[in-house]
C-alpha cells in the first residue's frame, strides 16, 4: 500500500474517533433505552444467565453477545462497548477504502467518509445500536464477494457467507446486501458463468456462522424461546396496517428533508438510480419482450 493510501486511512480512523467521541462514556454516561438494555443483557450473560429465558428481548443474540464481550474486556465499564464500536467503524471504513480506491481517487473516498460519518453522528443517539455494528459486516459481504468473483477462492466465499450469517443473527432485516449477493451467485451458477462451488461456499459460510450461534443458544436451552421472541413476536410486532405503513414512510421522508446531509445523499441516490435505469434500459426492454 502506498504512503498516500496510509495517510488517508489514518485520517479516516481519526474521523471515526472524532465522530464517536461525542457518544463516548467521557461525555455521555447515560445510555438510551435500547442500548441500555443491550448493556444490561450483556451483563446478565456474563453472570451465566440465558438470553430469552432469564433475560427477554426480541433482537437476535449477537448484539447481546457483543455487549457481553465489551463489558468483559473492560471489566464492566462501557468503555469496552465504545472500543468495539470504534474498531467496528474503523474496519468498515478501511474495507470501504480498499474497495472504492479501484474506482475513485483517494480524496473523493475521504470526502464520502466525511459525509457518511457526519450523518452517522446525528443518528447514533448514544451508539451501541445493531445498525452500527452491521456496517462492517455489510461492507465485508461486498468485499469478499468481489474477491470471490475475481479469484474463485472458496475461502472468500466462506468469509462472505459467514459475514452474511452474522448479519442475520445481528438483526434479520439487515441482510439485504448478503441476500443480493447470494441471489447474484445463484443466477451466475445457473447460467454456468461461475463454478457451483462458489455459490456453495457462501452457503457453507452462512451455515457455519449460523450453526455456531444456534449451538450457543441450544447450550443455554433457549433455542425455542429464541424462535418465539426473535421471529414469532416480531412477525406480530411488525404486522402494521396499510395506513400505518404510509405514516411510517411519511415520517422517513420528513426526517430526510429536515437533515441537509441526508437530503444531499438522497438526491445523489436518486441520480444514481436514474443513471442505472438508463444504463440498463435496453437490457430490460429486451428482457420484457422475451416470453
Amino acid at each position: 500500500m502506498k504512503q498516500k493510501h496510509r495517510i488517508y486511512l489514518g485520517l479516516q480512523v481519526l474521523l471515526v474517533f472524532a465522530s464517536l467521541f461525542s457518544v463516548s462514556p467521557f461525555i455521555k454516561q447515560t445510555q438510551p433505552r435500547d442500548p441500555g438494555f443491550f448493556l444490561y443483557a450483556g451483563s446478565q450473560l456474563l453472570l451465566g444467565k440465558a438470553i430469552y429465558v432469564d433475560v427477554w428481548d426480541h433482537k437476535p443474540p449477537l448484539i447481546h453477545i457483543l455487549n457481553a464481550i465489551g463489558l468483559w474486556i473492560s471489566d464492566g465499564s462501557i468503555w469496552g462497548i465504545w472500543s468495539i464500536e470504534f474498531l467496528s467503524l474503523s474496519t468498515a471504513l478501511t474495507l470501504a477504502f480498499i474497495l472504492l480506491r479501484r474506482y475513485f481517487e483517494d480524496f473523493s473516498i475521504f470526502l464520502a467518509s466525511i459525509s457518511g460519518l457526519s450523518i452517522l453522528v446525528q443518528i447514533l443517539h448514544g451508539g451501541n445500536y445493531t445498525e452500527e455494528f452491521a456496517i462492517p459486516l455489510q461492507i465485508a459481504c461486498i468485499y469478499f464477494a468481489l474477491r470471490l468473483e475475481k479469484e474463485n477462492s472458496i475461502w472468500m466465499g466462506l468469509a462472505c457467507g459467514a459475514s452474511f450469517g452474522l448479519l442475520f443473527f445481528l438483526r434479520q432485516d439487515l441482510i439485504s446486501i448478503g441476500l443480493a449477493i447470494l441471489i447474484f451467485f445463484a443466477l451466475q451458477t445457473v447460467k454456468a458463468k461461475f463454478p457451483a462451488k462458489e455459490f456453495i461456499s457462501i452457503l457453507a459460510g452462512f451455515g457455519a456462522a449460523s450453526t455456531g450461534l444456534i449451538i450457543y443458544l441450544a447450550n443455554q436451552s433457549s433455542l425455542n424461546e429464541f424462535w418465539e421472541a426473535a421471529f414469532l413476536y416480531n412477525f406480530h410486532y411488525t404486522n402494521l396496517g396499510f395506513l400505518e405503513r404510509l405514516i411510517s414512510i411519511k415520517n422517513v421522508f420528513v426526517f430526510i428533508f429536515e437533515n441537509p446531509m441526508l437530503l444531499m445523499q438522497f438526491i445523489a441516490w436518486l441520480i444514481l438510480l436514474q443513471n442505472l435505469i438508463l444504463h440498463f434500459a435496453n437490457s430490460w426492454v429486451s428482457l420484457l419482450r422475451k416470453r
